[in-house]
């Protein structure tokens, strides 16, 4: 799986060095809700594919979160639900298009999708799915 290979490919730590391509979360607070979502993910049912609550290996201290990747995640799940504002993918399984969309467009969703891919090979249904599941969010 692609989305795992990136995960574990990505290099946390120090934001200043070019390696570093996940720096800290902003807060305590915010590494402390971050943690709480991947253990919800996890409670609720979703695939850990990788990462997982905690530190990063090699990292001790701070406000780093692993990259994270779920698998099998349904949209009444808080992780689907909810910004998480975090290094965490979830990855909704659809049948076709038209389920993505559906999906996408539930009424549970209350943060428009940022990115979508059709499992079809052809570049016109890539860009036709993401500009339908790209849909206004109301209060």
């Amino acid at each position: 799986m692609a989305a795992k290979q990136e995960a574990e490919a990505a290099k946390v730590g120090d934001p200043r060095r070019e390696d570093t391509t996940i720096g800290p979360l902003v807060s305590r607070a915010q590494f402390e809700k971050v943690q709480r979502f991947i253990n919800q993910g996890i409670q609720e049912g979703a695939t850990l594919v990788t990462g997982g609550s905690g530190l990063p290996e090699a990292i001790s201290r701070g406000y780093f979160a692993r990259p994270t990747v779920f698998a099998e995640v349904r949209n009444d799940m808080s992780i689907a639900r909810e910004e998480i504002f975090g290094p965490v993918l979830c990855i909704i399984p659809y049948e076709d298009e038209d389920d993505a969309v559906r999906i996408a467009a539930g009424p549970q969703v209350r943060v428009p999708p940022l990115a979508a891919e059709s499992r079809e090979q052809d570049g016109q249904d890539r860009h036709r799915l993401a500009m339908v599941t790209h849909v206004p969010v109301g209060p």
